[in-house]
């Protein structure tokens, strides 16, 4: 089939949802609207930072939708005429009317092996809860959230170092090639789908300042794996001193022995890192950032100031 006389409308907001545009524009489909989420303040300062998805459509001169609600400007979108919709890291929910519009169906990505982690966070619940395997889901979308049916899933094998970062860029990868060598199966209006199993749904949340905060009374492998699955969007952080200590690596120390310590307790500072008990282990801190500091690795500052020393106790 020659998909380039398909219109296609696109909805997407975040980086995972550029390389799904990027695959896209490369395979020459006619895209007949972006549809993204409004600009917003970002930083102290507040400025109005553009998303990458907007500088793509404005360099593409493509038409561009940015409604803080998708239903004011219903008519508009609709008026694209698509022959298929695509959503990817839109993250708003979106109207059944615009669902149910295209010939080819409304199509979404998403990043975990449906039904497992529907919702907002699932590349990092998948290393929060220390799955070995992940994936990408390719679905027909439905008006619940993230329950359509499946047309094809990619699984990802989860490294016992991934971050997050590197999950997402495993993930990108995938929709990437995906989508360049599967455009002309999606256009069919026949395409088999295989339906979710209700039984083993789980839905994932937003992830709160409190979700961020690390629990010394966890296992080693726990605290390690929020450290990694917030690394590098919205990393993981403790409180010492009345400080908020942001942590960006660590390490497990098999070798330490924690019997004595109370967890959250530091065992030793060293230029190899900050040791600290948990539940089962020792945690090494070797990357971190001091309130109102950059970030940096332990052995740099070891000889400097640093507002905690051996004996204090992490909350």
């Amino acid at each position: 089939m020659n998909t380039n006389s398909k219109k296609i409308l696109f909805f997407g907001t975040d980086d995972v949802s550029v390389v799904a545009l990027e695959a896209l524009l490369v395979s020459n489909v006619n895209i007949v609207g972006i549809v993204t989420r409004p600009d917003r303040p970002s930083g102290r300062k507040k400025e109005i930072i553009i998303s990458p998805i907007k500088e793509i459509a404005i360099k593409n001169n493509l038409k561009l939708f940015q409604p803080e609600k998708l239903n004011l400007c219903l008519n508009e979108i609709l008026a694209t005429k698509p022959d298929m919709i695509l959503v990817c890291s839109y993250g708003k929910i979106i109207p059944k009317e615009i669902i149910d519009y295209p010939e080819y169906k409304c199509l979404n990505i998403h990043p975990s092996l449906l039904p497992k982690y529907r919702g907002a966070t699932p590349i990092e619940s998948a290393i929060l809860n220390c799955d070995q395997f992940t994936g990408v889901s390719f679905m027909v979308m439905s008006p619940e959230l993230d329950a359509g049916p499946i047309i094809d899933q990619i699984k990802i094998k989860i490294d016992s170092n991934e971050t997050g970062s590197s999950l997402r860029e495993k993930i990108k990868k995938i929709i990437y090639e995906y989508l360049t060598n599967n455009l002309d199966k999606l256009f069919n209006k026949n395409i088999k789908t295989t339906t979710q199993d209700e039984s083993k749904v789980v839905f994932v949340s937003p992830i709160s300042r409190d979700d961020k905060k690390i629990d010394w009374n966890k296992q080693a492998k726990f605290i390690d794996a929020k450290i990694r699955a917030l690394y590098e969007k919205r990393i993981a952080y403790t409180l010492i001193n009345n400080l908020s200590i942001k942590v960006y690596k660590a390490t497990i120390n098999n070798s330490m022995n924690t019997d004595n310590y109370k967890c959250g307790e530091i065992i030793n500072i060293s230029d190899q890192g900050i040791f600290v008990a948990t539940k089962d282990k020792a945690i090494c801190l070797e990357q971190i950032q001091l309130p109102g500091k950059k970030i940096t690795f332990i052995e740099q500052i070891i000889n400097g100031n640093l507002p905690f020393k051996k004996g204090d106790k992490f909350d």
